[in-house]
């Protein structure tokens, strides 16, 4: 159990991550999240080059495979990674080590193992951020990390984005378009923030929307989610100060508003503790 909603060692991995985010450092952005010992980083960025290696072997070697059945090859049917349907919403199902050790994860983890891994044996690869679903693409081809790296058409993906999503989204051929870094971190930082709210687990809640919120400065959205999670657990004077920063660079938003009627209630709380 956590004894403070933010450490030293936080503030480290914050850093570190708008870091990755800038070198498009995709592992080292999911090593931060999770904030795995540091000891531990250089083990699972050696086991990526290995996997990207005999990925880059099956494809000039006698086999000579396509890079997207090199991929498959060595992530799936030899390393074994596929989706964690058992236990979806589980925070474990997000962090890096614990996905490549369970060998087990969400679309988006394993989509990132790909990519990484693809990158390392010289493939043309990349995340595709579908709505509710992710998948890889290497080439021209698209693959489901999730499902065992299974081929997936066009109009595969359109009928799946209709299945997860009830229809809430009209296909789009844009929703196959390459997903930058920091889109990616964004995404798998929610699903932290849900999987820890799930769970209860408060400390690891905060941690997450303070995460989401420095690596999205911009989204008054996720800046207001940090001002309550601060405010929820006790930390008043944090959520005053966030609060009053949303009415200062976002006014005449909706979180703007919001933020104004938390105001009165923390400055009283505020005049207490003094």
């Amino acid at each position: 159990m956590r004894s403070e909603l933010w450490t030293d060692q936080d503030a480290g991995h914050e850093a570190y991550l708008r870091g990755a985010i800038d070198r498009d450092d995709l592992p080292g952005a999911l090593l931060a999240i999770e904030g795995a010992p540091e000891e531990h980083w250089d083990g699972v960025r050696a086991r990526l080059r290995a996997w990207g290696d005999a990925a880059r072997h099956l494809t000039t070697g006698p086999l000579g495979l396509a890079p997207a059945e090199a991929l498959v090859r060595v992530l799936a049917d030899e390393a074994d990674f596929l989706g964690d349907s058992d236990d979806y919403g589980h925070p474990r199902n997000s962090m890096l080590t614990q996905v490549i050790a369970r060998r087990r994860g969400l679309p988006i983890v394993l989509a990132v193992l790909y990519v990484v891994v693809g990158e390392h044996a010289g493939f043309d690869v990349a995340g595709v951020g579908m709505p509710g679903h992710y998948l890889c693409r290497v080439g021209d081809t698209y693959l489901d990390p999730f499902a065992g790296g299974a081929v997936r058409t066009e109009e595969q993906c359109s009928a799946l984005v209709r299945k997860i999503t009830a229809g809430a989204f009209a296909w789009r051929p844009e929703f196959l378009a390459d997903t930058p870094t920091v889109q990616t971190v964004e995404r798998v930082l929610r699903n932290l923030v849900h999987a820890h709210q799930q769970r209860r687990e408060r400390e690891f809640v905060y941690r997450s929307a303070r995460l989401l919120a420095a690596v999205t400065p911009e989204r008054p959205e996720t800046q207001l989610l940090h001002a309550r999670v601060a405010e929820e657990f006790g930390a008043h004077r944090l959520a005053l100060d966030l609060y009053e920063s949303i009415l200062e660079k976002f006014p005449k938003t909706a979180e703007a508003r919001l933020a104004a009627t938390r105001l009165g209630p923390l400055h009283t709380r505020a005049r207490m503790l003094n």
